[in-house]
């Protein structure tokens, strides 16, 4: 990690990392694995960007805040919990900040991660579809609202894996 990296971000890039060698791996409890990595990469991009955006102390990623009165009787917030923002608070707050990303892709991706944890899902055609979902995801949200190249942050074998026309033919369902 350089300096300049937070956790957040590191982790959230080591999740992605993992989530293509899962996914490229084939096997079924690996692709199931690929979509619960990635997925969990993608919300820490998000966080990221909500941590970013924060005035203070990384207010905006926490789930619950709550207003006090500081030394000289200003108002400031403070977290109050120790939850952070969930997929829809992420929305919700992206929303009241006006960023814009394509709120559908991220909610199939962690709709079928959902199902995924707390089901067994068999359809794994589904679960590559929730995989293709998230790069896309990335593909937008990363150059748009982290003003970061996928490729530079993932590493170029990450990259040009996802990018080769002969894996699992899933090039042409995200790329185009």
């Amino acid at each position: 990690m350089t300096s300049s990296e937070h956790p957040i971000y590191r982790n959230a890039l080591n999740a992605i990392q993992i989530a293509v060698e899962d996914f490229n791996d084939g096997s079924p409890p690996r692709i199931a694995s690929a979509v619960r990595n990635l997925t969990s990469g993608i919300l820490l991009l998000c966080k990221e960007k909500l941590r970013r955006l924060s005035p203070d102390d990384e207010i905006l990623i926490w789930k619950n805040i709550k207003p006090v009165l500081d030394d000289d009787g200003s108002v400031c917030f403070e977290k109050s919990g120790r939850a952070t923002v969930d997929v829809r608070d992420i929305l919700e707050r992206f929303n009241n900040c006006g960023i814009e990303c394509d709120s559908k892709l991220l909610l199939r991706v962690a709709d079928v991660r959902n199902a995924v944890e707390h089901h067994y899902v068999e359809d794994h055609a589904q679960i590559r579809g929730a995989f293709v979902d998230g790069l896309r995801f990335l593909l937008q949200f990363m150059p748009d609202h982290l003003v970061i190249n996928p490729r530079d942050a993932l590493g170029a074998d990450v990259w040009e894996t996802l990018a080769s026309p002969t894996q699992r033919g899933y090039r042409e369902c995200w790329l185009s």
